[in-house]
C-alpha cells in the first residue's frame, strides 16, 4: 500500500512537471515569436524612414544620413542573412534603437 501511494505521488509530480515544462516551452516560443515580430517591425520602420528621407530630401541628403548611421543595404543584408534581430543589434551599436 505504501509503495503504491509513493508511485501515485511520483506519477502526479512527474505529470505536473511535464505540464509545467510544456507551458514554459510554449511561453518561450511565444516570446521568441514576439521578439522576432518586434525586430521585423523595427527593421521595416528604419528602412521606411531612410526611404522617406531619400524621397523627400533627395539622394545627397539620404547619402549623408546613411553614412552617419547604417546604410539600408547593410541593414537588409544582415536581416536577410542573420535575421531581423541581428539587424536590430547592428542598429543598436549606432544607438539608433533601444
Amino acid at each position: 500500500m505504501q509503495a503504491r501511494l509513493q508511485w501515485v505521488v511520483a506519477a502526479a509530480v512527474a505529470l505536473g512537471a511535464a505540464q509545467a515544462g510544456a507551458q514554459v516551452v510554449k511561453t518561450q516560443m511565444r516570446q521568441a515569436s514576439d521578439d522576432q515580430a518586434s525586430c521585423t517591425k523595427t527593421v521595416k520602420d528604419y528602412v521606411d524612414t531612410l526611404r522617406f528621407v531619400r524621397q523627400v530630401s533627395g539622394q545627397t541628403i539620404a547619402g549623408r544620413v546613411e553614412q552617419t548611421y547604417v546604410p539600408e543595404a547593410d541593414v537588409l543584408q544582415v536581416s536577410g542573412q542573420q535575421g531581423p534581430c541581428a539587424a536590430v543589434a547592428l542598429l543598436r551599436t549606432k544607438g539608433l534603437v533601444r
